[in-house]
């Protein structure tokens, strides 16, 4: 049985009354600070006394220290963000509180009087920012007053998806200046808006500290700014993609960055190692340097690399851990040009022949020290092929399935020839070699199906990964109710935490199917898309959903959990998702069409 909802800590009731508390005091004192009658008794009863200002700093003073010296060191950013809830819903709840008929001049003091208590989230000992949680009314004040947070670790500008709503006008030189003060700072993320008075104040205040630096997307960054990136020696993670900074320029940070290891979706590393690779011959015969590079990521230009770039990349950057490759039949002669890379565990390729284009002596050759295995397009990935698969990478804790041919034979004209009868035979002999020779995936946690088989396949997968603990089937999935409980029955997914599926099969799942992974997986945390399930009606799925909120139980039910991921993505960003997607089969198309042309010409 699925466990039920812990009771909350004691903790957490502490947290969740800090913007009650908050949010009632200061709204009580700035109604209090318009009235004439308050004024005087806080002077003695003498009109002439503090001016109101003077007195409500007085009050945020007092109320600062109330809060945060309460506070023990662990919980600061916790608190932090309880409080600046506060100060948000009391600027809310003033502001819907306002009438046509109401007094202007009570309004505009409290109104200004809650924007000085704004002050109380300025807290100086938080570690880590994030501006993502930082409400829109008071993100102007808090960049007025960057300086304040000189002791931040990490800092994180920029929502991720929203974007140009902090660096437009001066308040981008605010942020560089409130820079100057952190010189402790590890991290910086500031996606599709740093500018180069930002990098340049990073380098002159904490170059010896930046460890991690991330300015994906942001345009304004040129060549002019490699010598604040270079300033920064001891850096480990750099996010340069989409850019404007040059292959040159990428050159010179692998060769002047020596402690970077991971250079994140760097889609110029080819042509950037090609630029050291020719100064290196020029000067010098050799090996030429080695890199600390763990990522390869394919080029977003043109996709398919060839095999002189995969053998210099080996050359250069010989600790590649991670790579995404798309392949192409006229560019490398098979798979077989990335055994050179001694040292990937995590290993994402998209298009080819499992078989054709020897992907099956790649896994022979480097499957043993894999990790996480995804096949995207990839043609010729049948029974045997997982069966190979489950012998040659036996430490997997990853495996994916994406849009692959299955190898499910195509029906004949007619089912009498003998080439149907052949056919048949080979595809039975395959399955019985398959069967014979599967292993158990005993390591793979992860399982991703998001490709067009049949539930035998389906089948012949699930039940041999007994400690899976997420499940994703995609839309093109035959699996029924029967098919579930096959896989049930082989090792009961003790271990299953989430369950996803939106398989649009006639038959579908039903509720049955549901109700035996509630019952019987008690770690499970997630079963979405039930909406998708073609045996269920809407009814059914809100009396089932209305039963576990009865019961208690800790189980998430929410829908499109996948495809949420990406509409939350920023427009820039869901456009390199898809051209990463599709882009590669438009090139292909492209090719071949030019191709074409020249053979008839």
């Amino acid at each position: 049985m699925v466990h039920k909802k812990k009771p909350r800590s004691l903790r957490h009731f502490c947290l969740k009354a800090v913007p009650r508390l908050i949010s009632g005091h200061i709204r009580v004192l700035a109604q209090k600070a318009g009235a004439a009658k308050w004024y005087s008794l806080m002077s003695g009863g003498d009109e002439g006394g503090d001016d109101r200002e003077a007195i409500l700093r007085r009050q945020v003073d007092h109320l600062k220290r109330h809060v945060y010296e309460n506070v023990v060191w662990y919980d600061y950013e916790d608190v932090f963000r309880a409080v600046l809830q506060g100060v948000e819903d009391a600027l809310g709840k003033t502001r819907k509180g306002w009438r046509p008929d109401a007094d202007m001049a009570q309004y505009r003091q409290e109104m200004e009087a809650l924007s000085l208590f704004a002050e109380v989230v300025l807290f100086s000992r938080i570690r880590r920012l994030d501006f993502g949680c930082v409400p829109k009314s008071l993100r102007s004040r808090v960049v007025d007053s960057f300086s304040v947070f000189s002791n931040l670790r990490s800092l994180v500008l920029g929502s991720g998806t929203g974007g140009q709503w902090l660096f437009s006008g001066s308040i981008a030189k605010s942020v560089a200046a409130g820079m100057e003060q952190m010189r402790e700072l590890e991290s910086l993320s500031c996606r599709y808006d740093c500018t180069p008075e930002m990098l340049e104040a990073l380098s002159r205040t904490c170059a010896a500290s930046m460890k991690v630096l991330d300015v994906e997307g942001s345009k304004k960054l040129d060549d002019t700014c490699l010598g604040s990136i270079l300033a920064m020696n001891n850096l480990h993670e750099l996010h340069l993609f989409n850019t404007k900074i040059s292959d040159e320029a990428g050159a010179q940070i692998l060769l002047r960055l020596p402690k970077l290891t991971r250079l994140v979706k760097a889609d110029f590393l080819c042509e950037s190692l090609g630029w050291i690779d020719y100064l290196e011959e020029e000067e010098a015969e050799g090996g030429g340097p080695k890199f600390l590079q763990t990522e390869f990521f394919p080029s977003q230009k043109y996709y398919f690399h060839e095999e002189w770039q995969m053998e210099m990349v080996s050359r250069l950057c010989p600790f590649i851990s991670k790579m995404f490759f798309i392949f192409h039949e006229t560019c490398v002669p098979d798979f077989t040009v990335l055994s050179s890379f001694e040292y990937l565990t995590e290993l994402c390729l998209f298009g080819g022949s499992f078989y054709s284009d020897k992907l099956d002596a790649l896994l022979e050759i480097r499957g043993g020290q894999l990790t996480s295995l995804s096949l995207m397009s990839v043609s010729k990935v049948d029974f045997l092929a997982v069966a190979l698969i489950s012998r040659r990478c036996p430490n997997l804790q990853s495996f994916s399935l994406i849009n692959c041919e299955t190898g499910e034979p195509r029906p004949a004209a007619d089912p009498n020839s003998d080439e149907a009868y052949e056919g048949r035979q080979a595809y039975l002999s395959m399955a019985t070699a398959a069967q014979d020779n599967i292993t158990d995936f005993s390591q793979v946690t992860e399982v991703t199906l998001h490709s067009k088989c049949r539930k035998l396949y389906l089948t012949f997968l699930l039940c041999r990964c007994p400690n899976a603990e997420v499940i994703s089937l995609g839309p093109a999935c035959q699996v029924d109710d029967e098919a579930m409980l096959k896989v049930y029955a082989c090792h009961g997914l003790a271990r299953l935490k989430e369950f996803h599926c939106e398989s649009m099969d006639t038959r579908g799942l039903t509720l049955d199917t549901a109700r035996m992974l509630t019952a019987g997986c008690p770690e499970l945390k997630t079963l979405a898309d039930l909406q998708s399930w073609k045996g269920t009606s809407p009814a059914e799925v809100g009396k089932f959903r209305e039963r576990c909120y009865e019961a208690n139980l800790d189980l998430d039910m929410r829908s499109h959990q996948r495809l949420r991921q990406i509409l939350e993505m920023r427009g820039s960003e869901r456009r390199s998702h898809f051209n990463l997607i599709a882009g590669p089969t438009v090139e292909r198309m492209r090719m071949a069409r030019e191709q074409q042309l020249q053979q008839e010409t």
